[in-house]
């Protein structure tokens, strides 16, 4: 059997985790490689020795399985999100493998609900392959659950860190959408604004991380995670939001409560308590939200005994990386891959 592994978008040199948004997929591909010589994998735009991508699509066209992990492809697909000589270029990235399928499964590991099969078949590649999808949401806990033992594993001390901002937020507005026109009907540029001209008549000192919709955010976002890593171990609130109305957790619980940060959720965020163990981490108002970023930060003892008894409940079912891998072999097994 020939497998191979592609990145469309990102040139990407796997060697460690928290260097990369999709870190997680990644680590357990690397696992699965290291598991498996009987299969031959083929490599288009990654490596997991630190060695130099190979961009020849060529290196695809005799593979049975193609897997894709995915995190941003619909953000490729909005008119002005990227500039356009970046889409120019990396849809010439994408041609080099379209021009190389034939009728292989196209296995899409997925972290974002905006990455969906239509999207592919529609938009991508234009062709009406065989496709199937591994969702970051079929593993116990969501795959970024893995996340939180990486952030951990990196600083064991983390909760030890100085807590400069009350409020801290990580990604992007997501107010456009996929048309880059229309609203996306998303709700959390308008609450994140508020949040940040709170910080004007209030105390709440916040940093906000990546791309901002209505105001400049306080650090652009990297490609690197490691590199913000430094600004959320120094918060001590944020705020989970569900997208395209999923109810599903994301990685951000994950990564909030690996940094020592807690999680607050909007709305139907993890509706059934997948991750949020009380009930007053979920906000339905904007008031609601500043009420509690007052009541968590005013006082640090109060902060950290709260924090105590959030991470003390959520690691009672925290899956560990064996558990998560042992998940995604037998997702790839189900999908024909062994």
């Amino acid at each position: 059997m020939k497998v191979g592994i592609a990145r469309l978008r990102n040139v990407t040199k796997y060697t460690q985790p928290l260097e990369h948004i999709v870190d997680s997929h990644l680590y357990l591909l690397q696992r699965y490689i290291q598991n498996h010589p009987e299969i031959e994998f083929k490599y288009f735009n990654v490596t997991f020795d630190g060695s130099k991508p190979v961009k020849d699509g060529t290196v695809l066209k005799d593979c049975d399985f193609i897997i894709i992990p995915t995190e941003n492809e619909f953000h490729y697909q909005m008119p002005n999100f990227f500039p356009p000589i970046r889409v120019t270029e990396s849809n010439e990235t994408v041609q080099k493998v379209t021009d190389n399928l034939k009728k292989q499964k196209i296995v899409l590991l997925t972290s974002d609900k905006g990455d969906t099969i239509d999207l592919y078949r529609d938009k991508v590649f234009k062709k009406d392959m065989d496709y199937v999808q591994i969702d970051e949401d079929d593993f116990p806990y969501n795959i970024h659950s893995l996340k939180y033992h990486f952030i951990r594993e990196a600083d064991p001390n983390v909760k030890r860190t100085s807590r400069n901002y009350d409020f801290v937020y990580w990604g992007s507005s997501k107010r456009k959408g996929f048309d880059g026109k229309t609203d996306s009907g998303d709700e959390r540029h308008v609450i994140l604004n508020e949040i940040r001209k709170a910080e004007m008549s209030t105390t709440i000192k916040s940093c906000f991380i990546g791309r901002m919709d209505r105001f400049k955010p306080t650090v652009q976002w990297q490609r690197t995670f490691n590199k913000i890593l430094p600004y959320l171990k120094q918060g001590k609130v944020t705020l989970c939001f569900n997208w395209l109305d999923s109810p599903k957790p994301t990685a951000r619980y994950h990564e909030a409560l690996g940094c020592g940060v807690i999680p607050l959720v909007w709305k139907q965020y993890d509706y059934d308590n997948t991750l949020v163990s009380e009930s007053w981490q979920r906000c339905h108002t904007l008031e609601k939200v500043i009420e509690h970023i007052k009541m968590l930060t005013e006082k640090e003892s109060f902060r950290k005994e709260t924090f105590a008894k959030l991470e003390a409940n959520y690691e009672k079912k925290l899956p560990s990386k064996d558990e998560t891998y042992n998940a995604f072999e037998k997702l790839l097994k189900k999908v024909g891959i062994e």
